[in-house]
């Protein structure tokens, strides 16, 4: 079924989708993205943008049976559009909370494969330092000799020895 806006909400779209182009350099499928949330929210949502409430949001969101990083996608699009026309409604709506997935280790015998695939040192170094001493990359950006030991500084800004 095709949407249809009418003419206020169409231009009031069209006016934030420009600005988020030009003012805010935004990449061009985040703008397809964003222009298509806005479109579905009105077309199902039937209120002029004046006339949003945060219940209308917090129902269009709720009656979805998209997953949370949809939802939060689509309040931080619209909390930028209300705001940009005045209308604070989405400032009032909570973001969804997303399922916080693990990291999977990579196994032992590919780690291996990727260390004897090197032949520059510096590469097999870095390569080696990450996997046997378990630093992030971030870690390893910062990190320095100290004799035999190298110094680096984690998260919360605590400094270790490996």
């Amino acid at each position: 079924m095709p949407i249809t806006l009418d003419k206020p909400t169409a231009d009031a779209i069209d006016r934030f989708i420009t600005r988020c182009r030009v003012e805010c350099g935004m990449a061009a499928n985040t703008l397809t993205a964003y222009r298509s949330d806005l479109e579905h929210f009105f077309d199902c949502c039937l209120v002029p943008v004046a006339q949003v409430t945060p219940a209308h949001i917090r129902a269009y969101i709720a009656g979805s049976p998209n997953g949370a990083a949809t939802k939060k996608r689509w309040l931080a699009c619209f909390r930028q559009f209300f705001r940009f026309h005045g209308n604070d409604a989405a400032q009032q709506v909570e973001v969804p909370k997303q399922e916080q997935r693990l990291p999977k280790p990579v196994r032992t015998d590919k780690v291996q494969e990727m260390i004897d695939a090197t032949t520059d040192t510096g590469e097999r170094l870095v390569l080696e330092l990450l996997y046997g001493c378990g630093l992030r990359a971030s870690e390893l950006a910062t990190a320095k000799m100290q004799g035999d030991m190298v110094r680096v500084t984690g998260k919360g800004a605590k400094d270790r020895l490996v």
